[in-house]
């Protein structure tokens, strides 16, 4: 990732995105400051003083008692959380966090942990953990010093359209997918979620740069417009420019609401149509008798 990095990178880069994943280590967040791999990047950021690093990475943190509903017991007295997250890098001391918050059920976690908690074993079988990770309720919009912000999506979270918006609500002017696809394999499944990531950027308007690890990188204009994408299974950077879009369509404003109101309209016409054929069939029926 670094020479990658290093091949497109200048003392005017703005911003790196590395994709899900891309560190390989877990990282304790109770010692963030400490951490190996932190302290590599941040050494490798001075070449760069201007950049931000937006990448993908797995986290861990401690507690002295269950302070989740996902908190698991370390052995030793205390607990923890693991977390799929996403961090934003820079020179300084400033880290900002986010943790996944749509989680792929079956993989990594169960749905209502609380109740289903001893189904956790058979998450392994479906090719996930072994526990259920922690999540964030809200989505976290990673600023920067002139208050560009950067919606730090993760992977399966960038097929749910009304679920980005509120990046968009809470002042993001760019959308960075940081997505691991390789557990798709060579076939529509990777594709497929690229173009997902098209239709974030028509409904928010706003620039989208996507950044896989096995999958298709590439860069999403506000019109959904593909272009600089990389082949599968080949390592590449790209390098391009982004316009700070700001605003919000109708879409970031309402979401779903016009689907939503569709859904119910159709329930109604449905139960309509079922009372209104019973009560017709009983009239018929006491005709024929009379």
């Amino acid at each position: 990732m670094f020479t990658l990095s290093s091949q497109q990178s200048d003392s005017s880069t703005d911003y790196i995105a590395w994709p899900e994943t891309a560190i390989p280590q877990g990282v304790l967040l109770n010692n963030l400051e400490n951490d190996p791999s932190i302290k590599k990047i941040k050494k490798f950021l001075h070449a760069y003083p201007k950049s931000k690093l937006v990448t993908g990475f797995s986290s861990y943190k401690y507690y002295d008692s269950q302070q989740t509903i996902t908190a698991r017991e370390d052995g030793q007295g205390g607990f923890y959380d693991a977390f799929n997250s996403a961090i934003q890098l820079d020179t300084s001391v400033n880290e900002q966090i986010y943790h996944k918050s749509k989680l792929v059920v079956g993989v990594e976690c169960v749905p209502y942990p609380g109740l289903f908690k001893y189904l956790e074993p058979l998450l392994v079988q479906f090719g996930g953990i072994s526990v259920s990770l922690g999540k964030q309720e809200h989505r976290s919009v990673f600023y920067s010093d002139d208050s560009t912000g950067v919606a730090p999506v993760i992977c399966y979270e960038s097929i749910f359209g009304d679920y980005c918006t509120e990046y968009i609500r809470r002042g993001a002017n760019f959308i960075f997918i940081l997505t691991n696809d390789g557990w798709w394999g060579n076939t529509a499944g990777h594709i497929q979620h690229e173009r997902y990531a098209a239709l974030r950027a028509i409904e928010t308007r706003r620039f989208v740069i996507r950044s896989a690890n096995t999958g298709t990188s590439c860069v999403i204009n506000s019109r959904g417009e593909i272009s600089n994408e990389t082949e599968y299974w080949k390592p590449a950077a790209i390098r391009t420019e982004l316009p700070v879009l700001k605003g919000e369509t109708f879409y970031v404003k309402y979401g779903d609401y016009i689907a939503q109101f569709a859904l119910g309209f159709s329930a109604l016409l449905l139960i309509s149509t079922f009372f209104y054929n019973k009560k017709n069939g009983v009239t018929e029926l006491n005709s024929e008798r009379n």
